[in-house]
C-alpha cells in the first residue's frame, strides 16, 4: 500500500517519537490529544503517524512550507490501520465531511432534484443521529482495509511511530 504524510522539517518519521503538543491539529482543539492517545491504545500501538491514501487529498490550506513530505509504501503485512475520516473529524470535534461526500451529496441532490443545501443538511443530519453520544463515533471508526479506496478522501492511514526506514521516501 502507498501512503504520503507530511510532517515538520527536523522531525525524522523513521527515528523519533511524535510529541503530540506541537501537533497543529492539537491548536484550539482539547479533544484532539486525548483522541489521539485513545486511538492509540484501541491500536494497541504507542504512537501514530497520519497518512493520506492519495497525495492529493492534502487540503491546500494545510500546506506548510516548514514541512516535508514522504511516500510510505508499506509492505503486505506491515501493521496499520484504516480511518473513516468523517467519523475520525466528528470525534475530534470537528464537525466536517470529506469533499467526496459532499461531492456526492450534491450528485444525489440533483438526482433527486432537490434543493442542494437542503439535501446536504439531510445527511448530514443522517449521520449524527447514528451517534447520540460522541462514545458512539468509535464504534465505526475503524475500515476494513481492503474497503479503501485509494483515490477516495473518505479514509485516513495510521501507521506506528517510527516507520521502518526502508518503507519511507522523502518527495
Amino acid at each position: 500500500m502507498e501512503l504520503w504524510t507530511w510532517q515538520s522539517n527536523g522531525f525524522d518519521i523513521s527515528k523519533d517519537n511524535v510529541n503530540l503538543s506541537l501537533s497543529k491539529y492539537q491548536i484550539g482543539n482539547q479533544a484532539y490529544i486525548p483522541a489521539v492517545q485513545q486511538l492509540c491504545h484501541e491500536l494497541g500501538m504507542q504512537q501514530v503517524i497520519w497518512c493520506y491514501t492519495n497525495p492529493d487529498d492534502r487540503i491546500a490550506t494545510q500546506k506548510n512550507q516548514d514541512e516535508l513530505g514522504y511516500k510510505i509504501t508499506l509492505p503486505v503485512n506491515a501493521i496499520f490501520a484504516v480511518l473513516d475520516s468523517a467519523v475520525w473529524c466528528h470525534i475530534i470535534g470537528n464537525p466536517t465531511f470529506p469533499r467526496s461526500t459532499l461531492v456526492e451529496w450534491q450528485h444525489q441532490a440533483i438526482e433527486l432534484g432537490v434543493d442542494l443545501e437542503e439535501h446536504e443538511e439531510q445527511q448530514k443530519s443522517l449521520f449524527r443521529s447514528k451517534y447520540p453520544a460522541p462514545a458512539d463515533l468509535w464504534k465505526d471508526l475503524f475500515v476494513a482495509p481492503a474497503l479503501v479506496n485509494p483515490t477516495s478522501d473518505k479514509h485516513q492511514v495510521v501507521v506506528p511511530a517510527p516507520i521502518h526506514p526502508d518503507w519511507v521516501t522523502p518527495l
